[in-house]
């Protein structure tokens, strides 16, 4: 999951919590969780639905805030070293497609 995925269903989320339409909380909670790639990011999930749950009708005025601040996390979450490749080995001196080679 990226980035923006993250942060589009965030604000859907806050719009249905906003409207007190449960059916697509839950449905965009269970594509979401079904479409998740990593535990950080269904722990992430977790806390983010948690939090706009609990917070439900107050959270009209404070939505930018709390989107902010989750996105905020998100990036945080996701900032880890990059794992180093194997180089490739190295073709033979004179191999190469048209053959050759000692």
């Amino acid at each position: 999951m990226d980035l923006f995925t993250f942060v589009l269903v965030l604000i859907i989320i806050s719009l249905a919590v906003c409207s007190q339409q449960n059916w697509i909380i839950f449905g965009t909670f269970a594509v979401l969780l079904l479409t998740a790639r990593s535990f950080k990011t269904i722990i992430l999930l977790f806390v983010s639905f948690a939090i706009i749950f609990i917070l439900g009708k107050s959270m009209i005025e404070y939505w930018p805030v709390i989107i902010i601040g989750l996105t905020l996390l998100a990036i945080f979450l996701g900032l880890q070293p990059e794992e180093t490749k194997p180089e490739p080995y190295p073709p033979e001196p004179f191999g190469g497609l048209f053959g050759g080679g000692i």
